[in-house]
């Protein structure tokens, strides 16, 4: 009977249901609750990624708070959020109810990076031991004493030289700034510092530079059920009694007929036999024809047994493949028991369930993917080209053609860096000329600066902190979560609901600023004097606040004066410098090229 009834069952009609399953089970898991802040219009499994402009999501964020207000309810493909905007609010969330909203929330790509442990990813007992941890260690290496200044001075010193070295000619002073910053770091933690031209040095911090971009991609930051297919059955499974009444008899059927093998996303069959296509299904060996099909060898201590032919070898992959899924040991330890190659058992089963979704999410199979491997063939060709018909070595030009069509896939596109035109950097020539003489006026051209000149210069300060004002770096708080269930502003936040803080809101805000659109150090300056604005959030506010503070102001200062002092900057002849930033985990400006000319 049970047999009848499932052959009754067209193929389009499973189909209609199935759909209507997946819209029905969506509704239920993404459904707001009673009072919750007012939410645009959302689409189902994707939330509000329509409404995302990923290339500046400043803007997406600034058009929504005009419409539906200071808070904003969303959905980030599964992820649920609240959008908090203005002064008002980011204090009421940062600190007058810290404590409600002062875990992290589980973001896949930093449990994959930190595991759970360190200053932004833990919550609870472990963070509050580690940032004791971190402010006794700061304090030990001499965080707020002349020890600490000594070694600034010490990298400035440094950092002036190779400025001259460029002799004023064009040149990116991105990772001399990176490298001097990271050094003040390394001599403080290792007790001493790493010369600009490391090789080795210079190759981590470019690794750490795109990281940092890389993890501010869409790819990488939204719908985390891409990153985690589990989290794909999780929703599926909100609703228990409808998954075990209707999703497996439904999948179970697919997989019978045989129009869909349901391992591939769903953990409830077991996978089929791991294929991979780089699989030589014949051995040509002398030992073949002596011995037949099957043979065993030893190679030192390790036991194999070596399969030839068609039958066998089907038998082994196929027909037993779940009895011989399972990958050796190898001493050889590249990948540390994971990744598709080396591991087995449910972390293999999940990985692979992952990549497969993935791979699709990423359009493997559709026209998409032609076009990205057209583009490439596209540079490929040219590169060719441009060899002229002379000899030349195709490995590395091939590598990188297949690479970018991974890159491509997984990265977006090709980063274009043309899209506007460029405005120039350094405007407003007369405010660094009255900086300089500020600065020579209370320094002078010989001797060093020291942090005690910052209480006697006030001009000098507020252009620091109007520069962190208007580069903004970090556009949005590291998001939080909500411990318990909590009121804000009138509105009900579920426990466990995301709450990215928009700081930009508050670093723009007409309320606060008199001319926020405008780099003017007035903004810091009152009867002549330094004026510290509470609204002023570059290293965030409350307990989770950057422990760092301290020490990065010390450095601004001290490596900008020692700079400044020395040089006068501007754009090289016939360039304009962009101001259009980078966008990833923090904003960094576009490459560029600047001559240090000296006084």
């Amino acid at each position: 009977m049970l047999h009848f009834l499932w052959d009754s069952i067209s193929f389009h009609t499973l189909l209609v249901f199935l759909i209507v399953f997946l819209f029905v089970a969506d509704y239920m898991k993404n459904r707001n609750p009673k009072n919750f802040p007012p939410t645009p219009l959302r689409l189902p499994f994707v939330g509000h990624l329509y409404l995302m402009d990923f290339k500046d999501p400043i803007s997406t964020v600034k058009k929504l708070s005009k419409k539906y207000g200071d808070i904003i309810g969303m959905s980030m493909g599964s992820m649920k959020l609240v959008v908090v905007n203005g002064m008002r609010l980011v204090k009421e969330v940062l600190v007058n109810q810290g404590e409600n909203f002062l875990e992290r929330p589980e973001m896949p790509i930093h449990k994959d990076m930190f595991s759970k442990i360190g200053l932004i990813s833990s919550n609870g007992h472990l963070w509050k031991a580690q940032r004791r941890f971190t402010l006794s260690t700061l304090r030990n290496f001499g965080l707020g004493k002349r020890s600490v200044e000594e070694r600034i001075q010490e990298e400035c010193r440094f950092l002036v030289d190779a400025f001259k070295d460029e002799q004023g000619n064009p040149f990116n002073p991105q990772f001399t700034l990176t490298n001097a910053v990271s050094n003040v770091i390394c001599s403080l933690i290792f007790g001493n510092r790493f010369d600009y031209h490391d090789e080795d040095f210079q190759k981590l911090l470019k690794l750490l530079h795109e990281i940092i971009i890389l993890q501010g991609t869409n790819t990488a930051q939204v719908q985390p059920s891409c990153h985690h297919p589990t989290a794909i059955v999780s929703s599926l499974e909100s609703s228990p009694e409808l998954s075990v009444v209707i999703t497996k008899p439904v999948f179970a059927y697919c997989f019978a007929q045989g129009g869909l093998a349901c391992h591939f996303f769903l953990p409830y069959f077991q996978a089929g036999p791991c294929s991979c296509c780089f699989l030589s299904l014949s051995i040509t060996s002398p030992y073949t024809k002596k011995y037949g099909d099957i043979f065993g060898m030893s190679m030192g201590s390790m036991k194999l047994v070596v399969v030839n032919g068609m039958r066998l070898v089907k038998e082994v992959l196929v027909n037993q493949g779940d009895n011989f899924l399972d990958r050796p040991e190898i001493p050889m330890d590249m990948f540390s028991k994971i990744g598709l190659i080396s591991s087995s058992g449910h972390l293999w089963k999940a990985q692979r369930r992952f990549t497969l979704s993935t791979l699709r999410n990423f359009g493997l199979g559709k026209r998409s993917v032609e076009e990205r491997i057209q583009e490439e063939c596209r540079f490929l060709v040219d590169a060719f080209k441009d060899e002229q018909g002379n000899p030349f070595d195709p490995q590395f030009t091939l590598t990188n053609a297949v690479s970018n069509v991974i890159c491509s896939l997984t990265l977006g596109n090709r980063f274009d860096y043309h899209d506007e035109d460029f405005q120039k950097l350094l405007k407003l020539m007369h405010e660094t000329v009255f900086l300089q003489g500020a600065i020579t006026t209370q320094i002078g051209q010989a001797r060093q600066p020291v942090l005690e000149d910052r209480n006697n210069m006030p001009y000098t300060n507020a252009v620091i902190h109007e520069v962190q004002r208007k580069a903004n770096i970090v556009p949005f708080n590291v998001p939080r979560m909500a411990a318990k269930d909590t009121i804000l502003d009138g509105f009900f936040i579920p426990k466990g609901t995301v709450l990215t803080i928009n700081i930009t809101s508050v670093m723009f805000d007409k309320n606060e600023w008199e001319t926020p659109d405008t780099f003017n150090p007035g903004h810091f300056l009152k009867d002549g004097k330094f004026w510290k604005r509470e609204s002023f959030l570059a290293f965030s506010v409350g307990k989770r606040a950057c422990l760092g503070e301290v020490l990065a102001r010390s450095e601004l200062f001290l490596f900008f004066t020692s700079l400044l002092q020395k040089f006068t900057f501007q754009a090289p002849p016939d360039t304009t410098l962009s101001l259009q930033p980078l966008m990833g985990i923090t904003m960094a400006p576009q490459p560029y090229k600047i001559c240090a000319v000296p006084r």
